[in-house]
């Protein structure tokens, strides 16, 4: 079971402001977490389903995650997907490099 603070805090990565000032963000769904875990961003936590944790059990511990397990009525309940019954993560938003930018952002 998820606490009153951290419920309101993933609620508030649906806006922008929040994901801004966190410099964090949330991803939901079986499918996005999984290739949120293979990725290189840093992982704050994990909520996911006992059936998720068991199946990508060696996922989660390469990645060395926080992991806590809660019903699918929870997971719907914190995300904004009305159907969430495996997944959903929060995790750091990388340091934007303004020379990529500028170098990627011209017209060719």
């Amino acid at each position: 079971m998820t606490s009153h603070i951290q419920a309101k805090f993933i609620k508030s990565l649906s806006q922008k402001k929040h994901r801004e000032l966190t410099k964090k963000f949330l991803v939901e769904g079986g499918k996005g977490v999984l290739e949120l875990l293979i990725s290189d961003f840093e992982i704050d936590f994990v909520y996911s389903t006992l059936e998720f944790k068991t199946k990508h059990a060696k996922i989660l511990e390469k990645k060395n995650v926080k992991v806590q397990v809660v019903e699918a009525s929870e997971l719907a309940h914190l995300g904004s997907f009305e159907h969430n019954d495996s997944a959903l993560a929060v995790a750091h938003q990388k340091e934007t490099n303004i020379n990529n930018i500028k170098k990627y952002g011209k017209s060719r």
